[in-house]
């Protein structure tokens, strides 16, 4: 028996911007990272994911808005994607004392922006940066149902590592 990667090919949403709506955030706890191909450790990750403006025109789902998501690290710190896509959509910049006081990641359902739709070098679509919406720009409503998870991110937060409850569990 010949097993080969399957050739089947889905509908990809166009690149360049999109505006989108947000309409997920996914807490996937403590995930096992790696930055090219080193281990990184544990890190807490979330997955936003934003429903586009742009419809499918093609098969089952012709008709319905394409969906996509970013996985992001949980931190604030200078040189994380997340602060730096935060600022980029919400166009401010976090002052120290917000920094401490944390951002509410909730606060984002809803909100519409504009998305850089890009390839990767598999042919599939990532978020490459995120914007306020210019002026002019209506925001978008949401028309999907949110209720569903998607698979891979259901599977990494099954599959997160838990800390001990207590200082006790940790064997030495």
């Amino acid at each position: 028996m010949v097993v080969a990667k399957g050739t089947k090919e889905f509908e990809r949403p166009s690149t360049g911007s999109q505006v989108g709506i947000c309409i997920n955030i996914f807490d996937l706890g403590l995930q096992k990272t790696t930055f090219k191909g080193e281990d990184t450790g544990l890190k807490h990750q979330v997955v936003i994911r934003w429903e586009l403006a742009q419809k499918m025109t093609e098969g089952n789902y012709a008709g319905q808005r394409f969906l996509i998501t970013k996985k992001y690290t949980v931190s604030l710190h200078e040189k994380a994607t997340l602060r730096k896509d935060l600022e980029s959509w919400l166009g401010i910049a976090f002052t120290d004392s917000q920094i401490l006081e944390g951002f509410d990641l909730d606060t984002l359902l809803g909100k519409s922006c504009l998305l850089g739709v890009a390839k990767t070098e598999t042919g599939n679509v990532k978020v490459s940066t995120l914007m306020a919406l210019p002026q002019g720009v209506a925001p978008i409503a949401q028309e999907n149902d949110a209720s569903s998870i998607p698979k891979w991110v259901q599977e990494a937060a099954d599959t997160q590592y838990k800390t001990p409850d207590k200082f006790e569990d940790v064997p030495f």
